[in-house]
């Protein structure tokens, strides 16, 4: 079906449902009614003229219903830790893996990442009809009239709920192939705004035809393209690139080009190094300014054995020479058509060396490529989000690019529990995307038995849960908060217990630099009270107070603080998203 056949439809269901709400205003108005209906009447025709004034152009579709729906109706999303599969390596924060429907997870987020994301990057179902899309646990073929409506309902949602999730200065990369490229352009568009629109790249995905008879006579598709919205100057990080100086190499031209020695140790004071493993500075070069980058021990030892930086007298040199200066500046330049960055044939073999697992997935996104988005958007501070998880590429391409510039980076990946009828005993999230993750973080032996080395990372791993709703709204409050630690947790990225001051009315947790405290109930206040003055690190404080609790009731705690009262917050996102 092509879009026009979607398109066209969906508006003429639009327009007779216009016409036959006019038919029913006109018989609502000649009625004797003792109330003002034709008041209301009038209004009511007025707003369906500005709705079609004003949507005279765009994407129209007929709304599909999702069976999450349904069970968003008798309960709300929460999340449950599942404690075995937590990793902890360093005192970095930790990254996160959330098993079950990306809706859910995304109506969590809204709460507890808010305006903290910095980039998304995802690669949906292409709606191929080659059972790559599943919509209420059927596979939506070709044949579907309703093909394209399903995927851009399923998309609208989560898109809509993943915009309220990013910072001020942001970028989204979506993966896409020409079975819905028009359509997402369009709907992009409408939620993220045409004038956020940067470009479309494209990247070869694959080497070899499908099918060798048909290759003989008709063209091969190759590529595929990812649509990048956002709010910040894409490529405005550029990888330094080090003037290579060997004085044996330069020996018959140093008189005729004169030779400047920038020594990086002088700058090491101006660094407030943030983990002991970030030993080293180093002179970066960008456009008009001068930005100085760090380097992990693994990095710098591998510049020095390729004789891009020299210690000269127990001193660590970059070379520049005076004459080029004005041409040293080096960029890695973002392409709008990458070629070099492997295929989904290879990344395929290589997922299987990892994980010890064939024929899962028919498509893998490279490595090098997912590296290469994330590299030239956000920082190394970056939080990056990936709802569609899937084989955990995302989530590898973090720790990778973490190892090699000493970044701090991180990651959050929603995946599902679908198996396939290979592996009907595994899902995805725990068993791929998760596992994936897990073994490139601690290390792992591949299938052909060598030892591949750790990236490091710590991992938190979450499940969606349902509390279920009650017709008092006092219920509702009670149960949330009975079951809101770990998304708070979640929001604070805050997740070691602290064992000694816990207990069933009152929960502690730590992290290297600060403490999370949750109080449920004000008949412990003074008790909670006395061990918040035991804790020497700044705290974030929850209260279950029923608005009887201020700031001003902390003052007295020594260290610095913030408080908010829950569960008010947390209902007030998800009345927004499923109706309260």
């Amino acid at each position: 079906m092509s879009t026009h056949d979607t398109i066209e439809p969906s508006y003429e269901i639009y327009a007779h449902t216009v016409t036959e709400m006019k038919h029913l205003l006109l018989d609502m108005k000649s009625q004797k009614l003792d109330i003002d209906w034709k008041q209301k009447a009038e209004e009511l025709e007025k707003e369906l003229k500005s709705l079609k004034k004003n949507k005279n152009y765009g994407l129209f579709w007929k709304e599909k219903r999702e069976e999450f729906d349904t069970k968003t109706q008798d309960a709300l999303p929460v999340l449950r830790e599942v404690h075995e599969l937590a990793i902890s390596q360093d005192d970095t924060q930790s990254n996160i893996v959330i098993e079950w429907d990306n809706y859910h997870t995304l109506s969590v987020l809204s709460y507890t990442h808010k305006w903290k994301i910095d980039v998304i990057y995802i690669d949906p179902p292409y709606n191929t009809g080659n059972k790559d899309f599943i919509y209420n646990d059927r596979y939506v073929d070709k044949e579907d009239d309703f093909r394209h409506s399903k995927w851009l309902s399923f998309m609208e949602k989560r898109l809509k709920l993943a915009k309220e999730l990013l910072k001020e200065n942001w970028t989204i990369f979506i993966s896409i192939n020409d079975n819905e490229f028009a359509q997402l352009k369009m709907l992009c568009d409408e939620i993220f705004f045409e004038e956020n629109f940067y470009w479309h790249f494209t990247w070869i995905c694959k080497t070899k035809p499908v099918n060798m008879w048909e290759a003989r006579f008709k063209p091969q598709k190759n590529t595929e393209s990812i649509l990048v919205y956002g709010r910040i100057e894409i490529s405005r990080h550029t990888r330094f690139i080090l003037k290579e100086w060997v004085e044996k190499k330069y020996n018959d031209i140093v008189n005729s080009r004169r030779c400047r020695l920038e020594e990086i140790a002088q700058r090491r004071n101006l660094w407030r190094l943030k983990r002991d493993t970030m030993l080293y500075a180093i002179l970066g070069i960008e456009p008009k300014e001068w930005y100085r980058w760090q380097l992990s021990e693994w990095r710098y030892k591998q510049l020095l054995e390729e004789e891009k930086i020299i210690l000269k007298n127990s001193k660590l040199y970059e070379v520049i020479f005076e004459d080029e200066e004005a041409e040293s500046v080096s960029y890695e330049p973002m392409w709008t058509h990458l070629e070099d960055v492997w295929t989904s044939e290879n990344w395929k073999s290589e997922l299987s060396e990892i994980l010890w697992v064939w024929n899962w997935f028919e498509t893998v996104k490279p490595l090098d490529l997912i590296k290469k988005i994330l590299f030239h958007s956000g920082d190394w501070n970056s939080l990056i989000l990936d709802f569609f998880a899937g084989s955990g590429t995302t989530g590898h391409a973090v720790l990778e690019l973490n190892k090699e510039d000493g970044g701090n980076r991180r990651f959050i990946l929603c995946s599902n529990r679908e198996n396939t009828s290979e592996y009907p005993d595994k899902n995805i999230c725990r068993d791929i995307t998760y596992e994936r993750v897990k073994r490139v973080a601690t290390g792992y032996t591949n299938s052909k038995w060598e030892s591949i080395e750790w990236l490091g990372g710590n991992i938190r791993y979450l499940e969606t849960d349902f509390i279920p709703k009650h017709k008092g709204t006092d219920n509702l409050r009670n149960r949330m908060v009975e079951r809101c630690s770990e998304m708070l947790c979640l929001k604070e990225n805050i997740w070691e217990p602290v064992v000694n001051l816990s207990d069933e009315n009152m929960r502690f947790y730590e992290r290297w630099d600060k403490h999370l405290a949750v109080l449920f109930g004000l008949f412990r206040f003074e008790e909670f009270s006395e061990k918040l003055r035991k804790l020497d690190k700044p705290i974030s404080i929850y209260v279950f107070s029923r608005g009887q609790m201020t700031v001003d009731d902390f003052e007295d705690i020594g260290v610095p603080y913030t408080v908010e009262e829950i569960p008010d917050p947390i209902l007030a996102v998800y009345k927004n998203i499923f109706w309260l």
